[in-house]
């Protein structure tokens, strides 16, 4: 069976026109897969795990108070900041672990001894924090295996 000059232009033009969909097919896939996958780390790197509060909550607080927060963020080559100065009353101290360390162990004292908290941040977990109502004084904050990190954390009278 012989094929027309016009028959052969039509079944060219229908295996093109398959070839470019399936293509089009083919990219629309690989598009959607890149998309999604670079959302996905988008969200992973924005948001953190929430912040694992160890249960002391604040004193004499009504619904109009606001909570003050202090964060401090441990990195490879420390604390930062390296020093606080804030009023005496109630606030969150926040420790982000960006440090690439596991485990994380921190504690506050007083400057002139006595150890008030001690907190382990560990298994992945990028954050901790504390409710504190420190009265006026110097406190250290450090890591327990880098003795070199520290923070200091002066409380005012008001």
């Amino acid at each position: 069976m012989a094929f027309t000059q016009n028959e052969k232009f039509l079944s060219r033009r229908r295996i093109l026109i398959v070839c470019a969909a399936s293509l089009l097919g083919v990219l629309a896939v690989a598009a959607l897969g890149f998309v999604r996958g670079r959302t996905n780390r988008l969200v992973a790197s924005t948001f953190s795990p929430p912040i694992a509060v160890v249960p002391m909550a604040p004193q004499n607080k009504t619904d109009d108070d606001a909570i003050e927060a202090e964060i401090v963020t441990v990195r490879p080559t420390g604390f930062e900041p390296a020093a606080i100065t804030r009023p005496r009353g109630d606030f969150l101290l926040v420790i982000n672990n960006r440090s690439g360390l596991e485990e994380v162990n921190w504690r506050l004292d007083r400057e002139t001894g006595g150890n008030l908290v001690e907190v382990r941040i560990a298994g992945g977990k990028l954050r901790s924090g504390n409710f504190e109502d420190l009265v006026p004084g110097s406190y250290v904050l450090t890591e327990a295996n880098h003795p070199d990190w520290i923070c200091r954390i002066t409380i005012t009278s008001r």
